[in-house]
């Protein structure tokens, strides 16, 4: 089972992109990612991807 990017809704996706506190040095990118039970890579994909592309939506390309 792959639990990527492509397996989270996108609810769930914007949420772990925007938890309170990351960005503002409250919580760690470690910590959210223990949080949602998720990689640490994962989450830093999501606020990359939110911060440079203004969204977290899967790849259209992604196969499922």
């Amino acid at each position: 089972m792959n639990l990527g990017l492509e397996t989270r809704n996108l609810s769930q996706r914007e949420v772990i992109a925007n938890p309170d506190g990351v960005g503002q040095g409250d919580t760690s990118i470690r910590k959210v990612a223990q949080r949602f039970g998720v990689a640490k890579s994962f989450v830093q994909k999501l606020i990359s991807m939110n911060k440079t592309q203004g969204h977290v939506q899967p790849d259209s390309k992604v196969e499922q």
